[in-house]
């Protein structure tokens, strides 16, 4: 995989999803429900831009085990969950050995992908956060070396902390 990835992504194996998502706060008393159904479940691979560390794509390694019905229902949350998150999960099935073709083609597109922007009516920008699929909103840094500069932020601040500068 380092072969394929070279220098534009960093390699995270066995990633917990619970440090990938979070519960958003508009679920209230049910917090902990849904936070349990993420936090003893991860994924084998994450890759994260090298810069922002913001991740890229999930990779999950089906072996045999992945063919039993409690291993299928994991998988359709799981992957239910990378959806809701618009995040892409690649599932290859697990073998002793890939070709560097195999990975690039599996890899295809995950590299491409520019910050999701929208443009609505009266030529409003939406940018929805990466991380938890929020719209979001336009901030302006008070201190430090970015004082007085603008960014977009995730509304769901301090659970996500999630930014996008705004090149000027």
């Amino acid at each position: 995989m380092r072969q394929c990835v070279g220098n534009k992504a960093v390699i995270c194996p066995k990633v917990g999803l619970k440090d990938i998502f979070f519960i958003d706060k508009g679920v209230g008393k049910d917090y902990m429900k849904y936070f349990g159904k993420i936090a003893q479940k991860h994924v084998d691979f994450l890759l994260c831009d090298p810069d922002s560390m913001e991740p890229l794509c999930g990779i999950e390694l089906d072996d045999i085990s992945h063919t039993n019905k409690k291993a299928y229902k994991r998988d359709i949350f799981v992957e239910k969950v990378y959806n809701d998150a618009n995040l892409e999960l690649i599932r290859i099935s697990s073998k002793s050995g890939y070709t560097l073709s195999e990975v690039e083609t599996a890899l295809t597109g995950v590299f491409d992908k520019s910050k999701k922007i929208f443009t609505i009516q009266n030529n409003t920008e939406i940018v929805l956060c990466p991380k938890c699929s929020m719209p979001m909103v336009i901030r302006k840094a008070s201190k430090g070396q970015n004082a007085g500069k603008e960014f977009y932020g995730c509304p769901n601040f301090p659970k996500c902390k999630e930014i996008i500068n705004i090149d000027c």
